[in-house]
């Protein structure tokens, strides 16, 4: 009688063990579905689809005007991006998730936070660590100089010899917005 009990009770934890790691597993599993689907929206340049994975109070905030600063080009579509989960933490109903997104030999990782929501729905909170990488930003400024250096050239080139016009190049080592004109 007492191997029974025993047996039962050893049955009983068991079940609730497999119950709370299956829990888990789907926890899991719908958190990250909520990722992809961002990733997917961003990829598409879905605007109103991303909206629909944010949390009410942060979708009011997302779709004011004063956020479309970058317009239409801030939404078309991403060709030749692609991003993996490296890692997910669920704590009760809040959720983390590591991501990095690659395009064109660039790398951002940035972090996306969910918080389980009405209906018991993982919703995103928030996104940080969303940066440019810095060999982008500097290849950016390297193309510009570039385009600007071949301006000048164009220009000498065209007015050079004119009447009344003076061409001399002038450097500076000062950066762009420091106050001197």
């Amino acid at each position: 009688m007492v191997r029974r009990v025993i047996a039962g009770f050893v049955i009983a934890v068991g079940l609730f063990a497999v119950a709370i790691g299956v829990q888990r597993w789907f926890d899991s599993r719908a958190a990250e579905s909520v990722v992809h689907s961002l990733m997917a929206a961003i990829q598409a340049g879905d605007r109103d689809a991303m909206l629909g994975l944010l949390t009410p109070d942060r979708r009011i905030v997302a779709d004011a005007p004063s956020t479309r600063a970058g317009g239409e080009n801030a939404w078309k579509r991403q060709r030749g991006m692609s991003y993996r989960i490296r890692e997910m933490e669920i704590n009760g109903d809040r959720a983390v998730a590591s991501v990095t997104i690659e395009k064109d030999g660039y790398e951002v990782q940035p972090t996306v936070y969910l918080q389980r929501g009405e209906a018991a729905r993982w919703k995103i909170d928030r996104v940080e660590d969303l940066q440019e990488d810095p060999r982008y930003l500097k290849d950016v400024h390297a193309f510009e100089r570039q385009q600007g250096e071949q301006l000048a050239e164009e220009l000498k080139e065209a007015l050079d010899g004119r009447d009344g016009v003076t061409i001399e190049r002038v450097t500076t080592s000062e950066t762009p917005g420091s106050g001197r004109l």
